[in-house]
């Protein structure tokens, strides 16, 4: 049900980028060097068994706690450099959102609020909200006081675009930036500002009119 929800708007992502991939002038670049350090499959068969793994915890057969457990302690054997190599400043930022929606949404104003305003107008609040606290943040805070999942779902989903906090992969593309090339930083968050604002644009016209609102 999830995927045939999305479906629609999944194909027309991937028609937008696939227009920019064609019709955006490529810029030529020189002096990359790429290095896959992949001299072997068992790496690759490795962490392929610890992505299922986290699959596993997903579709609930296996508790979060207990795949964090096994993940730490495989690592502390196997690769102990990645535990080193992680970023612990932007985990640290989305486990203070979980604990800033969990207690905002305890407040009796707080609760009223969105409420009322969650009231037929899922997937505005659901893209508005996502915008401010990150659309994963939003859609814990929101799916509690609505059971209308449909417009939740496709607008917590569209609310990953259009700011910068809006999602966390944005965040960690730009801390990628930042520390490969400082010097375009500015330009990189204009561009990023400008074409995700386009795409939620198209995309929420999109959801208007596939659900009769327009």
């Amino acid at each position: 049900g999830f995927c045939g929800v999305m479906l629609p708007y999944v194909l027309l992502s991937a028609g937008c980028i696939a227009s920019a991939i064609l019709f955006i002038k490529p810029v030529p670049i020189s002096g990359v060097s790429i290095s896959s350090g992949l001299d072997s499959t068992r790496p690759l068969a490795v962490y392929g068994a610890g992505f299922l793994l986290c699959l596993l915890g997903v579709f609930k057969v296996l508790p979060p706690l207990c795949i964090a457990g096994i993940t730490v302690i495989f690592l502390l054997f196997y690769d102990r450099k990645v535990l080193s190599e992680v970023d612990y400043s932007l985990l640290g930022t989305f486990f203070a959102f979980f604990i800033f929606v969990g207690n905002i949404s305890k407040l009796d104003p707080v609760r009223e609020l969105l409420s009322s305003a969650l009231s037929d107008r899922e997937a505005l609040v659901s893209v508005l909200t996502s915008q401010v606290i990150s659309n994963v943040p939003a859609a814990l805070l929101l799916s509690g006081f609505s059971s209308q999942w449909r417009g939740l779902i496709i607008g917590c989903n569209l609310g990953g675009l259009g700011t910068l906090i809006a999602s966390m992969a944005s965040l960690i593309s730009y801390k990628q930036v930042s520390r490969e090339h400082p010097g375009q930083l500015r330009r990189y968050f204009l561009w990023f500002t400008i074409s995700n604002v386009i795409l939620l644009a198209l995309l929420f016209l999109s959801y208007a009119v596939l659900e009769g609102i327009i």
